[in-house]
C-alpha cells in the first residue's frame, strides 16, 4: 500500500527540484546588466538632445529618472510628467524611443543645464541602476557620440599588467575627434583631473594597486561638439581571488579579448562595436606601443577622409590643449542614485526560491503521513 503513494511523491519531488534548478539559472542569466552607460554630452540650445543605455537580459523595462534642481522625477510616468517642472525647458516635447532604451528633448534649454538624467533597467528578476549623466547646454555644434566600457574588475597584475580601456567616438558631421583621459578619486564627474599625456583613444591603466579607480574620456571634435564619457570604475582584486578573470568581469568587458580589442581601435569610428579592455603585459613599452598604434590610425583615417597633407595629422595632435575644459563640469551639484549590488540581489532571490522548495517540500511529507495515517485507519 505504501507504494501506491511513494511512487508519486517522489516523482513530484523529482519534477520541483528541476523546476527550481531550471528557476535558479534562468534568473542568474537575465539579470539586467548595463553594458553602456549614458554619456556626458555637451547639447547646443534648442537642439534634438538623446540619451541612450544598453543592457542584456530579456523582457527588459526601461524607467527613466530627471534629478532637476535636487528633486527626483519619474519621466516615464505618465500621470505626473506633465506637471514636473523640468518640462518647461525640453523644447517641443520629451519622451523615449519605442524599446524604452533612450530619452530624448525636442530641442533642450538652458534651463535644463546642471540637472541629471538615468535609467532603471528591470524584469521579473530585479533591476540595475545607470550612472546620472549630467545635463550640458551651451555647445557650439552637435556632440560626438561616444562609447566606453561600463564598469571593469581586473586582477592585480604585479608583473607588469596593464589594462586598456578603448573610447570609440564618432564625429556626427565626420570630423576626426581628439581624446583626452582624466582620472577622478571620488567617482564624480566635477572632480576629474586630466592625466598627462593620455590624449589618445586608448588609455593604459596599471594593475599593481588593489582598489577603486576612475576614468573619464574626453572628446572633441573639429567642429567644437564636446561630450563626456561616462565614469569608468576600475576594480583591481587580489590575483588569487577565486574564480577567472571572464567570472569575476560582471559587465560587458567579460567578452573583451585581445583580438577584439586591436579591431576595436582600428575602427573607432563604427557605433556599433563594443568598447573593449585588454590584460597584456609590457608596462611602459606596452603604453608606448598603444600610443604609437592609436596616432596610426588617427592619420590614416584623416587620409582616407580628406586629400590633406602630413600637416594635417600633426595639427590632429596639437587640439588637445584641453586645461579649461573641466569648467564644464562644475555645473553638476546632485547627488548620484544608488548603484544596484548585483550579487545581493541575485542572493536574495536564490535564498527565497530555496525557502519556497523546503516549505513545498515539509508541506508534501506533511500530507503523506495524514494519507498513509487515513490509509491505515481504514484497514
Amino acid at each position: 500500500m505504501k507504494k501506491t503513494f511513494v511512487k508519486p511523491a517522489a516523482l513530484l519531488l523529482t519534477m520541483m527540484l528541476i523546476l527550481t534548478g531550471i528557476g535558479l539559472s534562468a534568473s542568474a542569466s537575465d539579470y539586467p546588466t548595463i553594458t553602456l552607460q549614458p554619456q556626458n554630452l555637451v547639447y547646443p540650445e534648442g537642439a534634438v538632445a538623446i540619451y541612450t543605455i544598453e543592457a542584456t537580459g530579456s523582457d527588459l523595462t526601461y524607467r527613466w529618472f530627471i534629478n532637476y534642481g535636487g528633486t527626483i522625477y519619474d519621466a516615464t510616468d505618465p500621470a505626473t510628467v506633465m506637471t514636473q517642472p523640468w518640462t518647461a525647458y525640453a523644447g517641443a516635447g520629451w519622451g523615449t524611443s519605442p524599446d524604452g532604451s533612450a530619452f530624448f528633448f525636442e530641442g533642450i534649454m538652458a534651463g535644463l543645464d546642471g540637472a541629471e538624467i538615468y535609467c532603471e533597467v528591470s524584469n521579473s528578476t530585479g533591476y540595475a541602476t545607470s550612472r546620472p549623466a549630467i545635463i550640458q547646454v551651451g555647445g557650439s555644434t552637435m556632440p560626438p557620440e561616444i562609447r566606453v566600457p561600463s564598469d571593469v574588475v581586473v586582477f592585480q597584475g604585479n608583473d607588469g599588467k596593464v589594462l586598456k580601456l578603448s573610447c570609440n567616438a564618432t564625429d556626427p558631421y565626420g570630423g576626426e575627434c581628439t581624446y583626452q583621459w582624466y582620472q577622478t578619486s571620488s567617482g564624480t564627474l566635477p572632480t576629474i583631473m586630466a592625466i598627462p599625456d593620455e590624449n589618445y583613444s586608448i588609455l593604459v591603466v596599471p594593475t599593481h594597486e588593489l582598489g577603486d579607480f576612475f576614468y573619464v574620456c574626453m572628446v572633441e571634435t573639429p567642429s567644437g561638439g564636446r561630450g563626456y564619457s561616462s565614469i569608468i570604475k576600475v576594480t583591481v582584486v587580489p590575483d588569487a581571488s577565486a574564480g577567472s578573470e571572464s567570472d569575476m568581469a560582471g559587465d560587458s568587458s567579460e567578452s573583451s579579448t585581445e583580438s577584439s580589442t586591436e579591431s576595436s581601435t582600428e575602427s573607432s569610428t563604427e557605433s556599433s562595436s563594443e568598447s573593449s579592455l585588454l590584460i597584456s603585459t609590457g608596462g611602459e613599452e606596452e603604453s608606448s606601443k598603444v600610443k604609437e598604434e592609436s596616432s596610426q590610425t588617427q592619420n590614416s583615417q584623416e587620409s582616407s577622409q580628406t586629400v590633406a597633407t602630413n600637416e594635417s595629422s600633426q595639427n590632429q595632435s596639437s587640439q588637445t590643449g584641453n586645461s579649461e575644459q573641466s569648467s564644464q563640469t562644475e555645473n553638476s551639484h546632485t547627488t548620484q542614485p544608488p548603484q544596484t549590488n548585483r550579487g545581493g540581489n541575485q542572493n536574495v532571490l536564490i535564498i527565497v526560491l530555496l525557502s519556497v522548495t523546503v516549505l513545498l517540500l515539509i508541506s508534501l511529507i506533511v500530507l503523506l503521513i495524514v494519507m498513509m495515517s487515513q490509509r491505515k485507519k481504514q484497514y
